[in-house]
Parts: structure tokens; C-alpha cells; sequence
């Protein structure tokens, strides 16, 4: 039983921190099914018996003048404020607290020494503090804000194609994982600067990895349709036989109010992945708010609300995802990625050669062209995607132009010279497309379009 205090006095908890946790079970054997497994909350009150900002001396003040006996009661308590808890509607703290009936505050209190007055002073010299926790239930979601999309993609990787001008091509078996965190209007709001994370990410691995590491590369689509790659770290948990990344960034959309990423392990040897029949793992996310909806207050012993700089109300909800997924099912919908590497000498990169390219991309049904930032000056990269059924093309390009400066001379009747210096030199282009279940359209889509730039600047030259 809890024991009530015998003592008010003035001093501050250093922090206040309620987190919310989500169980959730996703199975993607069968079907797309997801649950929420059980629910957790708890609030937890730091107050350090520091002796200067937060237990002082003036807290021993108010202690000894409400005392006039020489030694303090076993497990004796001393009130320190209140906890003011609103919209608490979808939590079980009503229930346990009976909040309703006490203008939905929690008393909250420290514990004291069992000693006299005369030892008053050694309350503030130890160097340690009280966490104190309230413990709730939030209710089940009923619908998951998390989804989970997995992929296989039989792709040619090669960071080259973003940055050298000869890529070295290597094969690899990528294993895509696409998080989606759905929000309402009024909770995106509520994300600010801290936005969602994947604090931890772990699958099962049965297949110790030998000759190359398996590595990862995170990717994510902003609002303007610009992909942003990101390689990660990836370890391997030897005890557990798990792949594990951590504190993986996921990249907001205000126009669809979520969050996502792709995270994309890529397998050198993936023997491991054919004889597996079953994938399993788990995600941890982190809000920098709480679901439940639950608002927070500190109020001092006197009634007024705490406006102190040095207490720190944080909010936090997590979300555990366990999943499970049948992999052989998934080769059925492999994602092709192949890649091919065109030169276009004598002609030149301009705007209207460009130009050129988007016209033959729209000739082959391709919408949404646009192009895609780059470091490079002499680079230009287009996207572009066009239906195929029921999946979707995706097509992006990339053209590398080398430029030099030559001269020419004529010679015309009275033996005069005439020397003319102009630009000279050609371009590449790498393309690479993406499409599920369907190979063969994927590389002729490819042929035709090169076949297309060839009859284009077969009369074009350098002086065009």
C-alpha cells in the first residue's frame, strides 16, 4: 500500500518522459495481415538529490519547519507537486487513477530519508536521484499506421552510375523492405524538427556471410519526385543470427501526411535467400509524440503551473513491428533492373539534344518525365515511368557529355587562311529501368529507345 505524504515542500522533478509502446504482428505468408498484439504506456518522474536546481536546501527548509520532533517516520514521503494529465480518453488511466474524480491530477512525491533532522543536510550531498513511474494502458489501434512492403530485386548495382562516368557493374539479389508510417493532418504537425525513426531493424540470417558483406543503401522519394540514396551500416549478430541496421532516418510527405523509406539489403551470395522459405524479423519505430493523444502538465505544490527552463517534458511512442513473410512467393513478383551503356560520339550534349531525348521518352508512352539533380555539370539525369499492365515501368537516364575545343583551317583562292574554332566531342547515356514480373519488355523498351537516339543523331554533328 502506498504510503501518503506527511510533509509538503518546494522542489522540481529534472524530467518527465511518457512513452507509449505498440506491439504489432504483421504475417505476409498467406496474406496481409496486421495486428496490434499489446499495448504499453508508462510516465516516468527524474529527481535527482542533486542539492543546487532541483532538491536544494531550501527544500530542507520546508522540510524541517513542518516537523517539530527530532526523527523522521520509516519510509516517510514528502509531496513535491502534481501531474496533470489531459485527453486521456484512450488510456486506461481513469480507470486506475480515477482521474475524473481528482480534476485529473496525480499527486506525485520523494522518498525520504530515515533520519533526524540533524542529518537534514546529507539529503542534498548524495549524488543520485528518484525515478518514480506511473504505469497505463493505451488503447488497441484500430487500424495500424505502419505498413510493410516487401520486394526481390534482381538488379545490377553500381554506385558509378551516379557519380563515375565508367561504371563497374556488379550482380547482386536485392532485398527491398518499403516502411510506410501514415499520419493524420493534425499529427504531422505534431512531428516537428524530430520527424520518425527506425531505431532498429533486425531479420533472421541463417548463413553466416563469408567473401563479401552484405551491405544497404536506404532510399526515399521527397516531394518533388527527387530519390535520395543513402548507404547505411549493416552488422551481423552472430548469437542470434540476425541482420541488423539502426537509426535509420525515414523521410516525410506532407502531400500523402506520412513517413517512408526503402531500405534495400543487398546480397552477393544470395544462396542463402533460395533455400530459405521463410523471412522473419522485427522493427522498432520511435514518434516524438504520443498516439494515444495524452497531454502532460507539471504543477508546483502551490497550484501554478512550472515554468522552469531545466524540466524537460518529453513524449515518445514506439512501435515494434514483428513480420514474417514467404519468400518464394515474392520470386514470382521479382523486380528487373537491367542496365546498358550507349556512346553517342560526334554528338553534343545541349539543351536541344535533350530536348530530343524527352520527345523519344514521350513517343514510348513514358509521362512524368522530369529530370533529377546532379552533381556532375556535364551530367544530366532524366526519370520517367509509363504503365505496364497493371505494374508501373520506371525508367531513369543518365547522360554524360565530353566536350574539347578544336580548330579548323580553309584555304581559299590568294592562299588566305582561315582558322574556325568550335566544340567537339560526344556524350553516353546509361539507362536503367525497373519492372516487376517482366523481363523481356524491360530490355526491348531499352533496344527501341536506343534504337531511336541512333536514328535521331545519325545526322547530327558537332557543328549542328
Amino acid at each position: 500500500m502506498a504510503i501518503p505524504p506527511i510533509a509538503t515542500i518546494r522542489c522540481s522533478p529534472k524530467e518527465i518522459k511518457a512513452t507509449e509502446s505498440y506491439r504489432m504482428k504483421m504475417d505476409l505468408v498467406s496474406n496481409i495481415k496486421t495486428e496490434t498484439i499489446e499495448t504499453s504506456g508508462k510516465i516516468e518522474i527524474k529527481v535527482p538529490y542533486d542539492g543546487n536546481s532541483y532538491v536544494t536546501k531550501r527544500s530542507t527548509k520546508d522540510l524541517s519547519s513542518q516537523w517539530q520532533y527530532k526523527r523522521l517516520p520509516r519510509r516517510s514521503r514528502a509531496l513535491i507537486g502534481y501531474l496533470n494529465l489531459k485527453d486521456h480518453t484512450k488510456t486506461d488511466l481513469d480507470v486506475q487513477y480515477g482521474l475524473s474524480l481528482h480534476n485529473d491530477v496525480i499527486p506525485l512525491d520523494i522518498a525520504l530519508k530515515e533520519r533526524g533532522l540533524q542529518y537534514l543536510e546529507g539529503l542534498v550531498e548524495d549524488k543520485f536521484e528518484q525515478v518514480s513511474e506511473i504505469k497505463y494502458l493505451p488503447n488497441n489501434l484500430h487500424a495500424s499506421p505502419l505498413s510493410l512492403e516487401f520486394f526481390i530485386s534482381d538488379e545490377i548495382y553500381h554506385d558509378e552510375f551516379e557519380q563515375n562516368d565508367n561504371p563497374k557493374l556488379k550482380n547482386y539479389l536485392s532485398i527491398g523492405f518499403n516502411f510506410i508510417l501514415a499520419s493524420s493532418p493534425a499529427q504531422m504537425k505534431l512531428f516537428g524538427d524530430e520527424g520518425v525513426e527506425l531505431l532498429d531493424f533486425r531479420m533472421d540470417w541463417m548463413t553466416v556471410p563469408t567473401t563479401e558483406r552484405i551491405s544497404a543503401v536506404l532510399y526515399a522519394v521527397n516531394e518533388l519526385g527527387e530519390v535520395t540514396k543513402e548507404e547505411t551500416a549493416v552488422s551481423y549478430d552472430a548469437e542470434a543470427k540476425q541482420l541488423v541496421c539502426a537509426k535509420l532516418p525515414l523521410l516525410k510527405n506532407e502531400q500523402k501526411n506520412q513517413y517512408h523509406n526503402t531500405l534495400m539489403l543487398q546480397v552477393p551470395e544470395p544462396m542463402a535467400v533460395y533455400k530459405d522459405k521463410l523471412f522473419s524479423g522485427t522493427a522498432q519505430f520511435k514518434y516524438p509524440f504520443l498516439l494515444s493523444g495524452l497531454k502532460l502538465n507539471y504543477y508546483q505544490t502551490n497550484g501554478q503551473l512550472k515554468s522552469n527552463d531545466k524540466l524537460e517534458i518529453k513524449k515518445e511512442t514506439r512501435f515494434f513491428l514483428e513480420f514474417r513473410l514467404g519468400v518464394r512467393n515474392y520470386f514470382k513478383s521479382k523486380r528487373y533492373v537491367p542496365s546498358q551503356l550507349f556512346h553517342f560520339p560526334r554528338v553534343l550534349l545541349t539543351k536541344t539534344r535533350v530536348e530530343d531525348i524527352k520527345l523519344i521518352l514521350e513517343d514510348e508512352r513514358f509521362t512524368n518525365i522530369r529530370p533529377i539533380p546532379t552533381k556532375n555539370r556535364n551530367a544530366v539525369k532524366l526519370y520517367a515511368e509509363r504503365e505496364e499492365g497493371m505494374a508501373t515501368l520506371r525508367l531513369q537516364m543518365r547522360l554524360i557529355g565530353h566536350q574539347a575545343m578544336t580548330e579548323r583551317e580553309k584555304i581559299i583562292p590568294g592562299d588566305e587562311k582561315f582558322t574556325t574554332k568550335f566544340p567537339t566531342g560526344g556524350f553516353k547515356c546509361h539507362i536503367k529501368a525497373e519492372l516487376s514480373q517482366d523481363y523481356h519488355t524491360v530490355v526491348n523498351v531499352i533496344s527501341r529507345i536506343h534504337a531511336r537516339m541512333k536514328q535521331r543523331f545519325h545526322h547530327v554533328t558537332v557543328i549542328d
